[in-house]
């Protein structure tokens, strides 16, 4: 075994997985601590090895019963592992991981840093025990670590007016500049851990589709919605109409990046996105609009139509969320709430559009009362700048992030424009 250990391939995940020890004419696992690792656990982390000596020579039965039983007990180590409490690690780098759900394990899949991609199954009792690492290949983030929530979190549909709230709005998969509002703005540190105390994040829609890094965007998201509770805080994902194009399975906004990942990985986005992963059970579970003292947040806007129905902001966005999960619209309510005059697609308070004029204030004001409230901050339709219309009765939010990116921030009932220095300017 001497021999071989020159040859091994770091890989970053607890188990490699037989297709890619298969690429490398030999199949073993091996057992190395990882010094990377907080002292706090006692770590391990497996690798898989070649020998090359194989390469060129025609297996014999002795080769291969000797490979079989390196496999062997490779396997008892890492059965072992699984049930001594230690800790195992899987990372992934520049896409994913997908976590899809079996009945008695869940499969991991996981991009390497030569850009193929592989899986593993980890059993769901040991699901507790793994760590993920989400990692970069041409942005200048530091990789960040999560696990799966033990806990369901439940959506709110409304809240009083906290110390202080930050809203982001149509990010649309650029990690880069997400990373850099909420650590300008002590959101988090710079090792992603949540600051924000108490405080409120509101992502206004629309973390997917279109840039390079929608995954990684989806679970700091969801890392972060986990350790805002343990501080008292809240992380507010509202439903953006990209979330339920990728929802019902459309990758057609998506970068080239995810069609050639999704190829090699002989996934589509229906799959890997159903509710039988864990980020497909996690976003069906997002709420669409949250009302915050005088203020109402939501994606597109809200179209004077909805004077037509008796929604209440619970049956919205229960309505939304059936509706997403089953792809059965069956009220007249859900066929407005998800089409063009609904609150994920309605331009109306920013623009016209082909097919209706922009409302009016006397419209609006309607859906003020009808809201009961006197603000609405929507993304959706790009602007500018972060700025106000309808003396303040509107808010845009959807600016380009890869320019101008910035976020609203109130605290202490002031509102500021924040930027991804840190810099505020009151609004």
């Amino acid at each position: 075994m001497q021999g071989a250990h020159k040859n091994y391939m770091s890989i970053g995940v607890s188990v490699r997985t037989t297709k890619f020890a298969a690429r490398n004419n030999g199949i073993g696992v091996r057992q190395e601590s990882n010094p990377q690792s907080p002292t706090a656990y006692s770590s391990v982390r497996y690798v898989a090895f070649g020998d090359n000596r194989m390469r060129n020579n025609k297996p014999t039965y002795k080769m291969i019963k000797k490979t079989l039983l390196i496999f062997a007990i490779g396997l008892l180590i890492v059965l072992h592992s699984c049930t001594d409490g230690t800790k195992i690690q899987i990372s992934s780098f520049s896409d994913g991981p997908y976590i899809l759900d079996r009945p008695d394990s869940s499969l991991i899949i996981f991009q390497n840093r030569d850009y193929s991609f592989d899986s593993i199954k980890v059993a769901n009792s040991d699901l507790d025990k793994t760590e993920f690492t989400c990692d970069f290949d041409s942005i200048d983030c530091p990789p960040f670590t999560f696990r799966l929530k033990k806990d369901k979190i439940i959506s709110v549909d409304s809240i009083s007016v906290p110390d202080k709230l930050i809203a982001i709005s149509d990010i649309e998969g650029n990690f880069e500049k997400y990373y850099q509002l909420l650590l300008a703005n002590k959101v988090i540190d710079t090792n992603y851990n949540w600051i924000f105390g108490n405080g409120q994040l509101v992502i206004v829609g629309d973390l997917v589709d279109r840039g390079e890094y929608v995954t990684q965007c989806l679970w700091l998201t969801y890392h972060l919605e986990q350790e805002a509770e343990k501080s008292g805080g809240k992380v507010h994902y509202l439903l953006g109409n990209h979330e339920q194009i990728v929802l019902l399975g459309y990758d057609v906004y998506c970068a080239p990046k995810y069609h050639r990942n999704y190829e090699t990985m002989q996934k589509g986005i229906n799959q890997l996105f159903s509710e039988e992963t864990e980020l497909g059970k996690w976003l069906v579970e997002k709420n669409s609009i949250l009302k915050s003292g005088d203020m109402v947040f939501v994606h597109g806007g809200i179209s004077p139509e909805i004077l037509k129905y008796d929604l209440s902001l619970k049956k919205i966005n229960t309505e939304i969320r059936r509706d997403i999960a089953t792809q059965d619209f069956e009220t007249d309510e859900s066929v407005f709430l998800l089409t063009e005059l609904g609150i994920l697609w309605y331009r109306g308070l920013i623009e016209s559009t082909e097919d209706y004029d922009k409302i009016s204030e006397t419209e609006l004001d309607s859906v003020l009362a009808y809201l009961d409230c006197n603000t609405i901050a929507v993304g959706h339709t790009p602007v500018d700048s972060i700025s106000k219309d309808f003396q303040g009765k509107v808010i845009r939010l959807d600016v380009d992030h890869y320019e101008n990116s910035s976020a609203l921030i109130i605290e202490n009932e002031k509102m500021y424009i924040a930027d991804t220095n840190g810099n505020r300017k009151e609004f």
